[in-house]
């Protein structure tokens, strides 16, 4: 997790073919008005990808807001409620003007989904918040689709623009650099100065990753 004061896009790596694609898609997506869905496996970054969406986008000086199915956030003042439709629209009316990302949209409520549809369908009236909704994903929501876990037309609002993150295998182009940056990253963190990194770790980390 990067800190706030950090910009996500200094640790977007796109060297490789797959990740050029997703910044083109980024660019292309970051007018801050249709509905975004970022998908991938766990741990490919897929937070990381809809923060730098955001700093992209003319809402960036705004709030940046993220919430678990349950719509509780750390970012948002905890409330005693077993109300799913009364947490969302707390975290609507917290990010208001800014970004809302969803994350894990399978896991989602069907109450939930109506509100959020709703609040993506009317986010342009008076009365209502505007907020650009990103929701995250695994690469099988398809499924949850086909099962009626996910509404068809809630995934709809969102599948036009899509953004699949490629897990690192399929970019080992970007491990040079990636590592590069990361490893200076935690060295400033833990007050290290001059962090080096062994010529042959790339190498051995574009084996693993092609292992994995």
């Amino acid at each position: 997790m990067l800190r706030a004061t950090l910009r996500a896009d200094d640790f977007l790596v796109a060297e490789s073919q797959a990740m050029r694609g997703l910044a083109a898609q980024l660019d292309e997506y970051a007018d801050g008005g249709a509905p975004v869905l970022i998908t991938g496996e766990h741990g490919t970054g897929r937070e990381l990808v809809a923060r730098v969406l955001h700093q992209r986008s003319p809402r960036r000086n705004a709030h940046f807001i993220t919430v678990r199915p349950t719509f509780e956030s750390s970012d948002i003042q905890k409330v005693d409620t077993d109300d799913a439709c009364e947490r969302a629209h707390r975290a609507l009316r917290a990010a208001a003007g800014g970004t809302l990302v969803v994350k894990d949209m399978i896991d989602l409520s069907a109450p939930s989904q109506r509100t959020l549809k709703r609040a993506i369908r009317d986010r342009k009236q008076p009365s209502q918040h505007d907020v650009h909704v990103v929701a995250t994903a695994d690469v099988d929501v398809e499924h949850a689709v086909d099962a009626e876990i996910v509404k068809r037309d809630f995934f709809d609002l969102f599948a036009a623009r899509r953004i699949e993150v490629p897990p690192l295998r399929e970019r080992t182009d970007d491990l040079p650099t990636l590592s590069e940056r990361w490893i200076k990253h935690y060295a400033a963190e833990v007050g290290r100065t001059k962090p080096t990194i062994s010529s042959r770790a790339p190498r051995a980390a574009r084996r693993i990753s092609l292992a994995g």
